[in-house]
């Protein structure tokens, strides 16, 4: 299991704050030089980090049917 947070990373363009759907590792974070989004973490196994270390929350309420 590895934990993973929400998180919010500056646009060198725009200068906003973007919050990617994807949450990623502290360590991930601190690469990007984002800022993790208190009470966020969630642990996951580390088979659901896509190649690149992110997960996708699953949103609650979608029926796949």
């Amino acid at each position: 299991m590895i934990e993973v947070h929400h998180f919010k990373v500056l646009n060198s363009r725009t200068g906003e704050w973007e919050t990617p759907r994807a949450k990623r590792t502290a360590e991930d974070i601190v690469k990007l030089k984002g800022e993790i989004i208190p009470d966020t973490g969630q642990m996951v196994f580390r088979v659901m980090l896509d190649e690149e270390g992110r997960y996708f929350p699953v949103k609650s309420g979608d029926d796949d049917t």
